[in-house]
């Protein structure tokens, strides 16, 4: 059976290939919201990472989102991001622990409301839950 500690190595090169992958071969709109939607599905389930190593997984992931030519586009996949801020896997802790605080998500929500630019009842109501989580 394979350790955490044979296993991390090689998950953080895959992990940063990813992104290299993506910036460098993905040019179509629509790849590239399918590409950083799967990355940040998977960096959600991944328990392998330290919040140390996490943290840097999570802001690339926002940075991507945040740059999709689209602004429909920008606007899912920084919602998802704010995911990995919320129930991201990390490991030593428990599923659901709030990684940073707060006020992180409701920054990236807002970022989402902005660009989606219409005030739609599912990012009221995330943003209201997150205020209260504060």
């Amino acid at each position: 059976m394979l350790t955490v500690a044979l296993c991390f190595p090689s998950c953080l090169t895959l992990s940063l290939q990813a992104f290299t992958l993506y910036e460098d071969e993905i040019s179509d709109s629509r790849a590239q919201l399918a590409a950083i939607s799967l990355i940040i599905g998977t960096f959600e389930r991944m328990e392998i990472f330290s919040e140390e190593n996490h943290e840097p997984l999570r802001t690339k992931c926002a940075l991507a989102a945040s740059k999709l030519m689209k602004k429909p586009d920008q606007c899912r996949a920084v919602a998802l991001c704010s995911h990995l801020f919320w129930s991201g896997k990390v490991q030593g802790k428990e599923v659901g622990h709030l990684n940073v605080p707060g006020n992180t998500i409701l920054h990236l929500l807002s970022i989402a409301l902005i660009l989606s630019g219409q005030k739609t009842l599912l990012f009221i109501a995330s943003v209201s839950f997150l205020q209260g989580c504060r």
